[in-house]
């Protein structure tokens, strides 16, 4: 029983997370929220692409 709870809560936190990351995408250079307002920027200036902004944290970048 407490390995099928562990699972159910796993997948629920997973999804949570997923959920955040795609409703936080953000077309321009403009994040959301408490984000560093140029995430663009931010990532270039670290030799990345901007990805996504995670809110009320900061920005998500890719290589």
């Amino acid at each position: 029983m407490s390995r099928l709870l562990i699972f159910i809560l796993t997948a629920v936190v997973l999804s949570v997370i997923i959920d955040i990351l795609n409703n936080s995408k953000v077309e321009g250079q403009y994040c959301c929220y408490t984000c560093i307002p140029d995430c663009s920027k931010s990532c270039q200036d670290s030799g990345l692409r901007f990805k996504a902004c995670i809110p009320y944290r900061s920005c998500l970048c890719q290589y």
